[in-house]
């Protein structure tokens, strides 16, 4: 599952996937969600990796098309970015938000090309950059789809 960022970084979805799942916990828990609660928890999880309509609708436990319908006012909103926003119906599509959405948009300006280099020179390099994206995003604040969250699981009656 190792992809490759606009910018020639690597990284391996597989590392990140429990995080990614443990941030989606409360969708796929509950079928149905506030709108806010939802938007929230896409957001999040496009922070912290760039993610496909597949991988998104795996995560939440939705439909892709339900998936598809809730992103495109949030791309429209600015809150999510496309990962190759010259070309919105790319293969490799991801959607991503936050700092990992300015770190493509600066790859994008800067002109960064989008085929990986096998260069291990370029390897290093590229995992260092990994880094300091998940550490942007880890500083991101994520209160709001915790706490969000959190009082969706309170407010349910058994």
């Amino acid at each position: 599952m190792e992809q490759t960022l606009l910018d020639g970084t690597d990284y391996n979805l597989a590392l990140i996937w429990p995080e990614l799942q443990r941030v989606a916990r409360p969708a796929r828990e509950r079928r149905r969600l506030d709108p806010e609660i939802f938007t929230a928890l896409v957001a999040e999880l496009c922070q912290r990796a760039p993610l496909s309509v597949k991988e998104l609708a795996a995560l939440l436990n939705r439909s892709e098309a339900y998936v598809g319908d809730a992103i495109r006012p949030l791309v429209g909103s600015g809150t999510l970015s496309f990962l190759y926003p010259d070309q919105p119906k790319h293969p490799g599509q991801r959607y991503v938000a936050g700092s990992m959405a300015e770190a493509v948009s600066a790859a994008a300006e800067d002109g960064a090309g989008t085929q990986p280099d096998a260069d291990a020179e370029e390897g290093a390099e590229a995992e260092s950059g990994i880094d300091t994206v998940e550490s942007a995003a880890a500083e991101a604040d994520t209160e709001v789809v915790d706490s969000a969250a959190a009082e969706a699981d309170t407010e349910v009656v058994d």
